[in-house]
């Protein structure tokens, strides 16, 4: 399973603060380290703003089974969900396990039904990566799994909600071409089919 070959580097999340037009009054607060077990490499991922308040976002590696060799891409972990209060405190929502969405390397996004949905760059399966679907507070759902083939494999980017409401993305290989191939998820429909 040796598609990645990771280094676990030190992430943290911080806030930046500026001084309204003063900008040598900037300062950066650290409001997050995280360790492995709580989430590892989170550079991937950006951070989103949920209708709670919360910022919500991903780490590539880290989770429940860091450190172990479980089936994961490497011993660092699968990656995680994770919630970010005002206070500064961090909930894991989800952490990623062999056999369902593994290593998401995008942030989320909040659609309009209020939950959040992302890719991962493994896992699913086909190991090829998924679509996936989690609410605020977990019960993480497998919308799709990419099988390598002309549906493409291997989501690297984010998500977007058009105003037609479905899903847009990308892979990163497999397609007609084998270059990749931008997909559309209609959340609504039954059969979850890209």
């Amino acid at each position: 399973m040796g598609k990645l070959g990771a280094v676990v580097m030190s992430g943290l999340v911080f806030a930046f603060c500026l001084a309204a037009g003063n900008l040598s009054s900037a300062q950066i607060t650290t409001v997050v380290t995280f360790n492995g077990a709580n989430g590892a490499n989170p550079p991937y991922g950006s951070l989103v703003q949920g209708a709670n308040g919360s910022l919500y976002g991903t780490t590539t590696y880290g989770g429940n089974l860091y450190g172990t060799s479980t089936g994961c891409p490497n011993p660092y972990g699968c990656g995680t969900v994770f919630d970010l209060k005002a206070d500064g405190t961090m909930t894991t929502v989800e952490s990623f396990v062999p056999g369902g969405p593994a290593v998401p390397m995008s942030g989320l996004i909040q659609a309009n039904d209020g939950n959040f949905y992302g890719t991962t760059f493994d896992g699913g399966s086909n190991d090829c990566g998924t679509v996936f679907e989690v609410g605020a507070h977990g019960a993480l759902t497998t919308l799709y799994n990419f099988a390598c083939d002309s549906n493409g494999g291997y989501p690297q980017g984010g998500l977007v909600q058009a105003t037609n409401g479905y899903l847009y993305g990308t892979t990163n290989s497999a397609g007609a071409y084998g270059f990749g191939r931008l997909q559309d998820h209609d959340r609504g429909r039954a059969d979850n089919a890209l």
